[in-house]
């Protein structure tokens, strides 16, 4: 059976082919080899009752079939748009002529269709041509079989949207020369002097500790009195100034009225909330707290209280074995845990999703927004695992549209990626370059180098709590710890040892064998 298929992500043309043996002892040969690769991998189970094998043989049914389909081998010649000389079209018959051989995958025989194709060896013999007769029928019938939706593309719509997305498949299409790629330069284009001296500009980190002289009553003055902002002035506006005060005051007020009283308590902790509210900002307004949930009831602001206390110890801690001489504390305050949500598994917290924010302990007016989520769930036959930490920019020279919160529009810091039905590396684990971490320690420092990478990395995971909620994700400060070195004057341990952080190895856990 041949089916083809158009993928416009990746720009090329997939023919699947796979033949399948319906009789009954190919069928059980193709059951049996499934059995023994699940055994393998989790475990013998008969937790579903009578294993495939141990049926009689005149047992099979259609069920049994559509299964042998999806476990046989299948092999996909997959020929790139870029690697298309020529197209002939003589009625329902296609003829691609290629410039160099077609890539070959296969899914291995006994896995499941879901598992991600390997490249094979080629299946065509180093072909430079691919002939192809067109049509549907076939195809539907061959996805009806699997049980899938059998809508199906006509080879004519099918070239009418390749058209539409490849330039040059719209022109081998109508017999044309397909456009010439543009030629990138042989050299790069000289750097004017003033654009160099400014990219290469360095802060002296004694301009990082200056006093801000700034005039009375104004909006820059507050924010540098209330959070002790030292160094870098920017040239932000006095409105962008009193946006940045309002907003972290919220913020700061948030923060208490998270682990102090309810509402409903007494008025000397009201009292403590509004001395902090300042009288330029007008009445203070109604103030919630953040919004956390572990499901702990009334013990959700002790648990706050602590995580919250956690984070800014290690803050501090980081701080304090860098190189950086800033009031540690001060630039704490700074630091907010916007939200926590945690699924917990018994005692053990099943999902932990988290947000928080950095602002720069200086007048750049900067900050970062980080979003952690960890994820670790055994199921009986298979396990669920996902991390990562992802941060945004923001500060008054970031374009708004540069703002959105979420992870595919942030900077990655850590990512783990486990599937445990890909055949190779089952577990993926990455971190952010150095060029990534130099890059967000100078929007927050104003300078490069300012901090090493390694404590802009700590600072960053400490910030959003990792390690606190009580889940065993360690393995990016083991990792870190390897690949990123302290600088001068900087000294190698700088808190508390997080769960797991001495093993590089992504905690996954096992599946249950019944």
């Amino acid at each position: 059976m041949l089916v083809g298929k158009a993928l416009f992500g990746r720009q090329r043309f997939a023919f699947e082919v796979q033949e399948v043996n319906r009789t009954p002892a190919a069928v059980r040969k193709l059951l049996d080899k499934a059995n023994a690769m699940e055994d393998e991998r989790f475990g013998p189970c008969d937790f579903f009752g009578e294993r495939d094998e141990e049926k009689p043989k005149q047992e099979l049914s259609i069920f049994d079939v559509v299964r042998a389909g999806e476990l046989a081998a299948k092999h996909s010649i997959q020929v790139k748009f870029q690697d298309i000389d020529r197209i002939d079209v003589v009625g329902d018959e296609v003829t691609l002529i290629l410039s160099k051989a077609p890539t070959c995958y296969v899914k291995p025989e006994g896995e499941m269709a879901i598992v991600n194709m390997e490249v094979a060896k080629d299946i065509t013999g180093g072909a430079k041509s691919l002939r192809f007769t067109t049509g549907t029928s076939g195809q539907e019938s061959f996805l009806r079989m699997k049980g899938k939706n059998t809508e199906t593309l006509s080879f004519l719509e099918v070239r009418r949207l390749v058209s539409q997305c490849s330039p040059r498949m719209d022109a081998l299409f109508r017999g044309l020369p397909p456009p010439r790629p543009v030629a990138a330069p042989s050299r790069k284009r000289k750097t004017s002097d003033a654009a160099a001296a400014e990219k290469k500009t360095r802060v002296a980190p004694a301009q990082l500790q200056e006093e801000i002289a700034a005039a009375e009553g104004t909006w820059l003055k507050r924010a540098v009195d209330r959070f002790q902002l030292k160094g870098i002035v920017a040239t932000a506006t006095e409105a962008h100034w009193k946006t940045y005060f309002a907003e972290r005051v919220v913020l700061e007020m948030r923060r208490q009225a998270s682990v102090t009283a309810d509402e409903d308590s007494s008025d000397e902790a009201q009292d403590e909330d509004a001395v902090s509210w300042p009288e330029c900002l007008g009445a203070q307004p109604e103030i919630h707290g953040f919004d956390f949930e572990s499901y702990r009831d009334g013990e959700e602001k002790e648990f706050a209280q602590e995580v919250l206390a956690g984070i800014q110890s290690s803050v501090e801690a980081t701080i304090k074995s860098s190189a950086l001489k800033i009031d540690a504390s001060a630039f704490a305050e700074g630091v907010f845990l916007l939200s926590y949500h945690l699924n917990m598994d018994d005692d053990d917290p099943r999902t932990v999703d988290a947000h928080a924010r950095i602002y720069a302990p200086n007048a750049s007016g900067n900050f970062l927004d980080l979003r952690y989520h960890n994820h670790h769930r055994v199921r009986m036959s298979f396990t669920e695992r996902s991390s990562h930490l992802y941060v945004v920019r923001g500060g008054p020279d970031v374009a708004p549209a540069a703002r959105k919160q979420g992870r595919q529009e942030g900077e990655k810091i850590f990512d783990l990626d486990f599937n445990e039905y890909r055949r190779k590396n089952q577990v993926k684990t990455s971190l952010a370059t150095n060029a990534t971490l130099a890059s967000l320690g100078a929007h927050l420092f104003g300078a490069e180098g300012v901090l090493s990478n390694r404590k802009v990395f700590g600072l960053l995971v400490r910030s959003v709590g990792l390690g606190q909620f009580g889940e065993r994700n360690g393995w990016p400060i083991a990792i870190a710890r390897r690949r990123f070195k302290c600088g001068k004057s900087e000294t190698e341990t700088d808190t508390e040892s997080i769960p797991g952080d001495k093993d590089e190895e992504a905690n996954v856990g096992d599946c249950c064998v019944m």
